[in-house]
């Protein structure tokens, strides 16, 4: 850490790594299209003349003229994690390296790093820390500016304010009408709209009441990312390269509309009028909180749960994986159930008792580990229904959901379920995760009660320590010779070789020394000096003779050795 402290302080490069804070009174929103704005038009002080920026495949292909010298690199956004990767293009290859801009929260900060392309780990980047710190600067600049006075257009970006109001599941409840009922917040013809749902996709059709032509788009959403997308089609049918993005944070509930290229995902410069974009998210935002005030009696689109404290996340997703196997504690009326698993499912059959005839299903249960969800799908003559079911956890904060939806795409479907049956599953999911953090709480509380009893009874009843031994010569002599016949016993030839290659001859002896004094606390002998000439003849010679080494060594060990027994024996006569 010292180390650490060191380097941010003394060195004028970059280094692995550099992360400075932003002014504040910007939203990341602000900072990160302005990021975006960098890569389109570099600070002047950075680049000499335009630079031409080319969409090629999956990034963008931009050439610089940086300190009289030319560059070209690929850039690419990811827009899910705020970074922005430069890789310099040589001879038409890219080099191993990246050099990466992200944007960072808690706090809010731009980073500056160059790591390796296959590897993902930092290296040394010598660009100075100034020109670093000039570029956030800019980019900070840029940012306040958008905040203070908004543009006139959308350009890289448009945000609508916090929304407080309504849920996160509202708002793309509501975006799904707005897709599927397009007439009710714009000017369109509502007999002429035609839905079309496809495999990834949704075909809207639609005309203008306006004199034009018939608008086709191709839109597609994803919940989880929060993300839905609007492509136009030509007169042929074939979708554009650009795209229209609305995309849903959460962190603070909020809305974000730009437009991008399709495959790089990098952002264009929208040159829609920002009241045009400002008025569709609120339409959105209206039919949200319309549906907040008026909740259905189905599930719909999907339900969730209030925030669940006093449990932990592993507690609960137990308890919903427990349900799979005892479908009655999720407070269903069933019986007769089997579970069988087969290779990346469960296959569970079960009587429903509330349905009349009491009817027997099957279906095919999934189990995923990763997003925290389990799907359900009914099986019907051996074939899966191309609707699923899906609960789901969240962790921030401790929720659970239920929705449904096809298995091909991650549309959500209008479920008819009532939404009592949701909560009442919420309910008894939660029950018993509750129940398992009742039962750990009392065992902790017993392991620590039995822990300190024990403590103090062993502390209660402990004995006293016994007086130390004293160890004459006879019980040395012994403890030698036990412990260098075990050592012969236990040698194999290997490793006698071994251990004289090593020029390791004493380490026997010294162990022989070492673990003599614990065996002669044990028995008593007499007949040192017998003990002495048995030990000098059955010692093996790995161990008493010298090894072939250098001369210089041989001298040092068997002097070491001749001191040793020149000890011992006179330890011995001493005693006799």
């Amino acid at each position: 850490v010292a180390a650490a402290a060191g380097m941010s302080v003394s060195e004028e490069a970059v280094g692995l790594g550099l992360s400075i804070p932003m002014i504040p009174g910007v939203t990341r929103d602000a900072v990160w299209r302005a990021m975006i704005h960098s890569v389109h038009q570099p600070p002047h002080w950075l680049v000499d003349g335009p630079v031409p920026v080319e969409a090629v495949a999956e990034h963008l292909r931009r050439t610089l003229n940086v300190f009289g010298s030319k560059l070209e690199e690929n850039v690419y956004t990811d827009e899910l994690a705020y970074e922005i990767r430069f890789v310099q293009v040589v001879d038409g290859k890219e080099i191993g390296t990246e050099r990466v801009m992200a944007l960072r929260m808690h706090p809010l900060q731009i980073e500056f790093l160059q790591r390796d392309t296959s590897s993902g780990l930092a290296s040394h980047w010598d660009m100075p820390k100034a020109a670093a710190a000039s570029l956030t600067n800019d980019i900070c600049a840029i940012a306040k500016k958008t905040e203070d006075a908004p543009p006139g257009t959308v350009g890289y970006g448009y945000t609508c304010d916090s929304i407080d109001d309504c849920s996160y599941d509202s708002l793309f409840t509501a975006i799904e009408l707005q897709i599927k009922q397009p007439w009710k917040v714009m000017d369109v013809q509502q007999h002429a709209c035609t839905i079309t749902e496809c495999a990834n996709f949704t075909v809207r059709k639609m005309k203008p009441k306006a004199a034009g032509r018939c608008i086709v788009e191709r839109i597609s959403m994803n919940k989880e990312q929060g993300i839905v997308t609007y492509r136009k089609c030509t007169d042929s049918g074939n979708p554009e390269d650009i795209e229209r993005v609305i995309k849903v944070h959460k962190d603070t509930l909020r809305m974000e509309i730009f437009e991008r290229k399709v495959g790089e995902g990098m952002r264009l410069n929208w040159v829609v009028p920002v009241t045009v974009a400002s008025e569709a998210l609120a339409n959105i935002v209206s039919i949200a909180r319309r549906l907040e005030k008026n909740l259905t009696d189905v599930i719909g689109e999907g339900v969730t749960s209030l925030p669940m404290t006093g449990i932990t996340h592993r507690q609960l997703w137990r308890a919903m994986t427990d349900t799979v196997y005892h479908p009655h504690k999720s407070g269903m009326n069933v019986d007769e159930v089997t579970v069988t698993n087969h290779d990346g499912l469960i296959q569970r059959t079960m009587r429903l008792l509330e349905k009349p005839g009491a009817p027997t299903i099957a279906e095919h249960v999934r189990v995923d580990t990763n997003k925290l969800e389990i799907s359900y799908r009914k099986v019907m003559g051996g074939k899966e229904s191309e609707e699923e079911r899906i609960f789901r956890l969240h962790k921030g904060p401790l929720r659970l959901e239920m929705f449904c939806r096809y298995v091909d795409r991650s549309t959500p479907l209008h479920w008819q379920a009532p939404r009592q049956v949701a909560t009442e599953v919420f309910d008894a999911v939660f029950a018993v995760a509750a129940g398992t953090a009742r039962l750990m709480r009392v065992v902790t509380l017993v392991s620590a009660l039995t822990t300190f009893l024990g403590l103090a009874w062993m502390l209660n009843h402990r004995k006293p320590s016994p007086p130390p031994t004293t160890l004459s010569p006879s019980h040395l002599s012994h403890a030698a010779l036990t412990t260098a016949r075990l050592v012969e016993q236990q040698a194999t030839n290997s490793a006698r070789r071994r251990l004289q290659a090593s020029c390791m001859p004493f380490a026997g002896l010294a162990a022989a020394a070492t673990a003599c004094v614990g065996l002669a606390g044990r028995r008593k002998t007499s007949s040192s000096k017998h003990n002495l000439v048995v030990l000098q003849q059955t010692a093996s010679p790995a161990l008493l003779q010298p090894s072939p080494c250098g001369q210089g060594e041989n001298n040092s060990l068997t002097t070491i050795q001749q001191q040793w027994f020149n000890v011992v024996n006179q330890s011995w006569l001493a005693h006799d």
